[in-house]
């Protein structure tokens, strides 16, 4: 609500209100599907945070004191989330294990390329 950009932000969570789904669901696919979520916010929290400090140009731009704090929560709920997930026994094949961590990197990064569209971006 504060970059004044909604629907970018919808379309960004929509692969994790997949996971919450599959997580309410009681499903251990649940758990294999946030992680490469959780990876891959921690990595853009990063990002910013390395832009922030002055050592990298990675995400350029002005963040405004309630994005920088949102940064903090985001990466801390990342790393949480993914020691949650390091703990659990989730005793399914690896191979299915895989796919669905592909799958959803694949709907994270596909969710984020959209987002960032004229069509998407500007609303």
């Amino acid at each position: 609500m504060v970059s004044r950009t909604p629907i970018r932000h919808l379309v960004q969570i929509a692969p994790l209100v997949l996971a919450l789904v599959f997580s309410y669901r009681r499903s251990v696919w649940g758990v294999v599907a946030a992680v490469p979520l959780f990876a891959f916010w921690l990595l853009i929290m990063s990002g910013i945070w390395l832009f922030l400090l002055g050592i990298a140009r990675v995400f350029p731009g002005t963040f405004s004191p309630i994005e920088i704090t949102l940064t903090l929560v985001i990466g801390t709920a990342s790393i949480a989330g993914l020691a949650a997930a390091y703990r659990q026994n989730v005793s399914t094949p690896v191979a299915a294990r895989l796919v669905t961590v592909i799958v959803f990197a694949i709907l994270q990064f596909g969710a984020m390329w959209l987002s960032v569209q004229p069509f998407v971006a500007r609303r």
